[in-house]
């Protein structure tokens, strides 16, 4: 995994929270041809799924699930799978997040919204948005990440993580898209 943290560049900016603490918030999109978005959305959406093809993930625990006006809300708890240079500092990273899920079936995009709820001492913000629209023939799927930290950690090694981990999940999910039509 670590390899993969010096790939593709994905945009980013530099906000500052009323907090203080900066965030980074890291943008990327890919194309898939010949899919439908409702079946792009199923796969993004099946979030309880993501350790079958994800490898970050170990486990993913759906804790509550509630049907609002709004769309779909679920506070899940992910049970990630530690990078090996880590494990002597850290066994597990367990944190949960608040999800929603709303389709615009007249505009044919459709969304999943995260927050952080719970987790880790050392992150205080987990929050981002995946996107799945129509676009004529192909479906554009956009993953946007914003997380902050309790501890210094320069921008430029933030937005390298963020980046890394938000194409890996990207093409991750466009294989799982691919391999499920």
């Amino acid at each position: 995994m670590l390899s993969s943290w010096f790939g593709k560049s994905s945009s980013t900016s530099q906000v500052e929270c009323a907090t203080e603490v900066a965030t980074t918030a890291v943008r990327d999109s890919v194309l898939i041809s010949n899919a439908t978005v409702a079946h792009c959305f199923r796969v993004v959406s099946q979030v309880e799924q993501y350790p079958e093809f994800l490898s970050v993930y170990k486990k993913i625990e759906l804790l509550k699930i509630n049907e609002t006006s709004e769309g779909i809300e679920r506070v899940l708890r992910y049970t990630i799978d530690v990078p090996t240079l880590a494990k002597p500092f850290l066994s597990e990273l367990v944190y949960t997040l608040k999800v929603t899920t709303k389709t615009d079936n007249e505009n044919r995009i459709y969304t999943m919204q995260w927050e952080h709820v719970d987790g880790p001492s050392f992150l205080k913000e987990n929050n981002g948005k995946w996107t799945v629209s129509d676009q004529g023939r192909d479906v554009k799927l956009e993953m946007e990440c914003d997380m902050a930290y309790t501890f210094y950690l320069p921008s430029y090694i933030k937005s390298m993580i963020q980046s890394s981990m938000v194409s890996d999940t990207l093409n991750n999910i466009k294989k799982r898209i691919m391999t499920t039509m």
